[in-house]
């Protein structure tokens, strides 16, 4: 079954579709129109027709549809041109990759991140890698949702995401980094600061600050106080945004739970002596499984497990590493 439909695919279209047919088709898409297409990719008009009728005949269905707003993809060219990207994305990344070969540690590497690994490992990793291989330049794509972050990864926007590691597909690699215990934070002038000790009971009539509780976020949170045996807080503000929280918080009137890691690095914030015994999402890599990575993206993995297991910085004794 698979050498037959393996045959097909060369005998039909394999051997005959080309990335720059596929270019043309997007460069008509995208200006939606033949004429400032064949301007664009210096081509004729007949040229870029003959293309287009071309793919058309090897798929074996409309690409195109030409109305009085001009050219407009089909459901069928939508998902043809929704494909090409990652793979015209993952031949840049390898033309980037032998570049980079041939001139030792230099390139680009696309990540995306979610806040608590911008906030301490991301940071702190790029630090290292500057220092060591100045020729490498870093792009942080903003995908602060794990759905964002996949989206990026599979259309070849990012290399690699740094967030929270949860049950994804089979065609995501996942490798996990270090789980960060949640701890109470407050304000520097918060009035529970001179406490030595605090029970997380005592806290539940004050005013908290969470992330919505149908996100993962908000989930996790929950939990700490479910694990504890104890019911919600009071929760006055919800806000999606860490920062939102943080601020809230630096405000003195508002309690926030926050992982190790964030809270050890903002120096506006203090970490109570609560005991919560509960932990945040485990941080980990995520990469497109049998994707070749590129060498900056090998020297980021490397260099991030190895502060994880040098330093721990992220937490200070309250992280686990797994790695």
């Amino acid at each position: 079954m698979t050498t037959k439909s393996t045959s097909g695919w060369e005998d039909r279209v394999g051997r005959r579709l080309t990335l720059w047919d596929l270019n043309v088709l997007q460069a008509c898409v995208d200006l939606g129109s033949i004429s400032k297409a064949a301007e664009e990719v210096r081509l004729s008009k007949p040229a870029i027709s003959k293309i287009i009728t071309g793919l058309e005949r090897e798929l074996g269905t409309p690409l195109v549809n030409r109305s009085w707003r001009g050219l407009e993809p089909t459901d069928a060219g939508r998902a043809l041109l929704s494909r090409s990207q990652a793979a015209l994305h993952e031949l840049e990344s390898a033309v980037s990759t032998i570049h980079a070969m041939s001139e030792s540690k230099a390139g680009e590497l696309r990540i995306a991140a979610n806040e608590v690994a911008l906030s301490g490992l991301v940071g702190e990793v790029i630090s290292r890698l500057h220092t060591q291989y100045p020729e490498i330049h870093f792009e942080i794509v903003s995908a602060y949702t794990r759905a964002a972050q996949i989206h990026e990864l599979e259309q070849g926007n990012v290399e690699l995401v740094i967030g929270q590691i949860a049950d994804t597909d089979h065609h995501i690699e996942t490798s996990e980094l270090f789980r960060d215990r949640l701890v109470v934070v407050a304000g520097r002038d918060s009035v529970w600061q001179s406490h030595e000790t605090i029970e997380l009971a005592e806290l539940l009539d004050e005013p908290w600050a969470f992330s919505p509780l149908n996100t993962v976020s908000g989930r996790t949170m929950e939990q700490a106080f479910r694990l504890n045996g104890l019911s919600l807080p009071k929760i006055m503000v919800v806000g999606s945004s860490m920062q939102l929280l943080r601020r809230l918080v630096t405000g003195n009137e508002f309690l926030a739970l926050f992982p190790a890691s964030v809270a050890s690095v903002s120096k506006d914030i203090m970490t109570l002596p609560v005991a919560v015994n509960a932990f945040w999402q485990p941080i980990g890599m995520l990469t497109i499984r049998h994707r070749t990575l590129s060498p900056p993206a090998n020297l980021f993995i490397e260099c991030a497990r190895t502060v994880v297991r040098e330093s721990g910085t992220f937490g200070g004794k309250e992280i686990e590493a797994d790695i």
